[in-house]
């Protein structure tokens, strides 16, 4: 799992991050959140996991349920329609609360896209694979950011 996790967390800082930082927003840069290193570390290993909990087991689990069973929707779509909202509550909650990030159209894209491909894994290879992918891409962003 921790294998898996890691492929799919360079996956989305090398490849999402080149797509959206050097392709479509090539003038935008991420900005260093943290200044001390073990403080960021802690905190992108809690990020990855609470995040996965709330919005992929909880939020699209939920909204599949209330698709598929509540409204009849074929499940494939219920699927579908379950990852798009997740994707799109995912991207937009990172500006908002305390920790709020300034908004811009590269690090919304970025995380609407990064949103899609965990809400991916999380589908097809489960809760376990999609927290290691996570945690491990934010911890890494903390050693190095992928796309400045």
């Amino acid at each position: 799992m921790f294998v898996e996790g890691a492929v799919c967390a360079l996956f989305i800082g090398y490849g999402l991050g080149y797509v959206v930082y050097k392709v479509l927003f090539p003038l935008a840069l991420a900005k260093p959140f943290f200044t001390n290193i073990w403080t960021g570390i802690i905190f992108s290993v809690g990020a990855g996991v609470y995040e996965e909990i709330v919005f992929r087991l909880l939020l699209i689990t939920a909204l599949y349920f209330i698709f598929a069973n509540l409204f009849k929707i074929r499940k494939p779509i219920s699927a579908i329609v379950s990852v798009l909202i997740g994707a799109l509550i995912f991207a937009t909650v990172h500006y908002t609360g305390t920790l709020k990030d300034s908004f811009t159209y590269a690090s919304f894209t970025f995380r609407l896209l990064s949103g899609l491909v965990l809400s991916v894994i999380f589908m097809f290879r489960g809760l376990g694979v999609v927290v290691y992918t996570h945690a491990i891409y934010d911890v890494l962003t903390v050693l190095k950011p992928f796309h400045v």
